[in-house]
């Protein structure tokens, strides 16, 4: 296993150092409005300064994660799917639900997701679980790394995740079955999806025992409609999603028939009237969230837990001859019950308001900066003030700056505060202070080397940083904390049809400044992946149409948790075969061919080297799976 590891780190790191070496070689050819990361699909996105805006004016580090893209590699959950994104890492309790995302070292609950431009869950609910949010219907993934707190509010520091959907404009359906008792139907038609996904997840583990009780069932249905009324432009989406799933729990504390059961809604409303210069944009969103938990079988067994929000959010960007002005206000509120059995509270209703204000200058092509503000209420959490600031440059040659500097914060959520737990196994904390952060990063960008090398350097200072720490994982606050880093990415263009892409992570400070210790569960030191595919280009004749190798790895996580696993009693339970991973390369591959104008098949392998690993401790991933996919793309 360390070998693969060892040699598949080397060949990206090789990859990356050969595009450095050729921006030293290349000479200085201009080229109009280069990017951070070109896309010839995506030329335009939302997210980073919340206006619709080309994606080369972005200064803040963007990402677009496309449906081209979701369906060449197959990603049925939003979680698969950020797996491909620098700077990120996606954590995964086994192959059911259970997953969890770091950006830069920051914490899922430091990372916001949305979901059309607003709060996937409740504010202050916590992260959503990103195993279990479908790709169906989803057009494509923004992802902003970097301080977002400016424009979007709490829970911001490492970025943001913008989930917008669409769904396709003719009938589609997508049938998919493999290994592990897998199967997924996906349906699209006008206006409309639904997707189906069953999996038994009943796989061998190599002491010779079976990982049973991690079954999933997903039915998700996503509904998308635009009106005209007068000048103003409506958008409306809804979609519902319900799940029954196994919890099988950790190795050592095996939980036969627990069970959980979700049901997530919402509803949203756009509104947008456009003049000649400005644009205004209001949206109204109602969402509820629903858990059962099973423990046991009998009476007294079932615990459910509730939420429901609503928020409204109202902004306005005027455009001038030489800059863009944002500005607006958020408002939201959410209700929750944290466990209906006699020792479960009501928690108190959280509300948010807040106004911000960005200003966006522009000098010449390739030259801007922005200044922002925001002022925010947090409830029982406090009033914060988060400025930002950053600009993008040309250096000559063809090489632009972008510079970010911002704070950041987040409030605790009401899982953290207040869900009941036995007293003689507490995992809650009701003391527990905002986190608050500033954010920096420096990117060193050049489209003429190879097809895009990027390279950026992150730091967070952060104080009150709220950490899991083993054995017990109770949530506490750490006085200082300091996070520290760089990505280097780097993509060919495409000879012959087959191109190379290939980043790489190394997060080598997360430190506790009070005890100079690695704070736990902040993602590995080092992670890379490289990419080579092919693209035909006669995508409609028939036979072999693309294919691709993925090597995704991880390298030592320098936690201190990482020889042993600990059980449902906090006791240490040392066993290196299910510890969290020192280091493991994920190999995976796929071939696409056309049998009709209209039809494709595709054979798909994940973990082709058949590594044994868990990315946490004591719930191990399963091997070598394989899986077929038909099509009527």
């Amino acid at each position: 296993m360390h070998a693969s590891f060892r040699a598949v780190s080397r060949a990206a790191s090789c990859a990356l150092l050969l595009s450095s070496s050729a921006a030293i070689a290349l000479g200085a050819t201009p080229t109009p409005k280069p990017t951070a990361k070109p896309l010839r699909t995506i030329v335009r996105v939302v997210t980073a300064d919340r206006s619709n805006e080309p994606l080369a004016d972005a200064v803040r580090t963007t990402y677009v994660i496309t449906r081209a893209q979701i369906a060449k590699h197959g990603w049925t959950s939003i979680a698969q799917a950020l797996s491909s994104i620098p700077g990120a890492f996606v954590t995964r309790y086994g192959p059911g639900a259970g997953a969890s995302i770091s950006m830069r070292g920051a914490t899922a609950d430091e990372t916001l997701v949305l979901l059309d431009g607003t709060p996937l869950r409740g504010m202050q609910l916590g992260a959503p679980d990103l195993s279990t949010v479908s790709t169906s219907g989803v057009e494509r993934i923004e992802v902003v790394e970097g301080g977002g707190s400016t424009l979007f509010g709490s829970g911001a520091i490492g970025g943001v995740i913008n989930i917008i959907t669409a769904p396709r404009r003719r009938t589609r359906v997508d049938l998919r079955t493999g290994s592990f008792g897998t199967n997924d139907l996906r349906i699209d038609v006008p206006f409309l999806s639904f997707e189906r996904y069953v999996a038994a997840n009943a796989y061998s583990l190599p002491d010779g025992t079976t990982r049973a009780n991690a079954d999933v069932e997903r039915s998700t249905l996503r509904s998308d409609f635009t009106h005209r009324f007068g000048a103003v432009n409506a958008r409306f989406n809804l979609g519902i999603t319900s799940q029954h799933l196994g919890v099988p729990g950790n190795y050592g504390n095996y939980t036969p028939t627990s069970r959980q059961d979700t049901v997530d809604s919402y509803l949203h409303g756009r509104f947008a009237y456009r003049r000649a210069q400005s644009e205004s944009i209001a949206q109204i969103v109602g969402s509820t969230d629903a858990l059962a938990y099973t423990s046991c079988v009998g009476a007294g067994c079932q615990t459910v837990s509730r939420y429901a929000s609503t928020s409204f959010n109202l902004r306005n960007i005027v455009h001038a001859a030489h800059s863009d002005l944002l500005y607006g206000i958020d408002l939201s509120r959410g209700t929750s019950l944290i466990d209906n059995s006699p020792s479960g509270i009501a928690a108190p209703s959280v509300s948010q308001s807040a106004l911000y204000a960005q200003e966006h200058w522009f000098s010449g092509k390739s030259n801007s900066y922005y200044v922002g503000l925001r002022g925010e209420r947090d409830g029982s959490a406090g009033n914060s003030l988060s400025p930002a600031i950053g600009g993008r440059f040309a250096l000559g040659g063809d090489t632009m700056l972008r510079a970010n500097l911002a704070t950041a914060f987040r409030a605790p959520t009401i899982f953290e505060l207040y869900y009941p737990c036995p007293a003689a196994y507490p995992c809650s904390n009701p003391n527990l202070q905002p986190e608050r952060a500033r954010v920096a990063d420096l990117t060193l960008s050049n489209d003429r080397v190879l097809g895009g090398t990027a390279l950026t350097f992150f730091d967070t200072r952060a104080t009150n940083l709220i950490v899991y720490a083993p054995p017990l994982f109770i949530p506490e606050n750490v006085d200082q904390a300091s996070l520290q880093g760089f990505t280097l990415t780097a993509k060919t263009r495409r000879l012959h049809g087959i191109g190379v892409d290939a980043s790489i992570t190394d997060l080598y400070r997360a430190l506790d400044l009070t005890t100079n210790a690695r704070i736990y569960g902040r993602g590995p030191v080092l992670a890379s992946r490289i990419t080579l595919d092919y693209r035909s280009s006669r995508s409609f004749a028939p036979g072999l149409t693309g294919w691709g190798i993925t090597a995704s790895t991880a390298g030592l996580r320098n936690d201190p948790a990482n020889e042993i696993y600990y059980d449902a009693n906090g006791n240490p339970q040392p066993n290196p075969l299910f510890a969290q991973a020192i280091g493991y390369t994920n190999l995976s591959a796929y071939l696409q061919f056309r049998v009709a104008r209209r039809a494709t098949i595709v054979l798909r392998g994940e973990n082709l080297g058949n590594e044994r690993y868990a990315q946490i401790s004591g719930y191990p991933m399963p091997g070598r799976s394989f899986s077929v996919e038909f099509s009527t793309r």
